[in-house]
């Protein structure tokens, strides 16, 4: 098989979503920066295709706010690559966080919410059978 075969080939990526929450409006200014200082840093993991902030527009059914959703991230990884949760579970142990996979094109989609380091490990393992799926 040549290079130009194997370009042809359609992988199925997989869309994080991450989602931050914050107990109050004053804490969510903080927990804004907080993502908005973490975007350039997933942007660098390996097996991140490409990571932003979720845009209103992007946004679930139901969801309010202006610009962008406060506390949450996009990002598009590479089918099995388990470094972004490995990531995740350095930087954000500890904060209550809900992460959505979601496959494309078929949609499939299971979320994870993430409040502890026992909460990270069984994410990491639901993560793993999702790829497998």
């Amino acid at each position: 098989m040549n290079k130009d075969n194997t370009e042809t080939i359609e992988m199925t990526n997989i869309e994080v979503m991450i989602s931050l929450s914050a107990p109050d409006v004053e804490s969510q200014e903080l927990l804004q920066a907080q993502v908005e200082n973490l975007l350039p840093q997933i942007r660098e993991v390996d097996g991140v295709e490409e990571a932003n902030l979720v845009t209103v527009a992007e946004s679930p059914d139901g969801a309010k706010g202006e610009g962008f959703i406060v506390g949450t991230i996009k990002a598009v990884v590479i089918p099995g690559s388990m470094a972004l949760f490995n990531f995740l579970k350095e930087r954000l142990s500890g904060n209550p966080i809900e992460i959505t996979l979601k496959k494309t094109p078929d949609s499939q989609e299971v979320k994870i919410k993430v409040r502890s380091q026992a909460d990270f490990d069984t994410a990491y393992e639901k993560a793993q059978e999702f790829f497998k799926s």
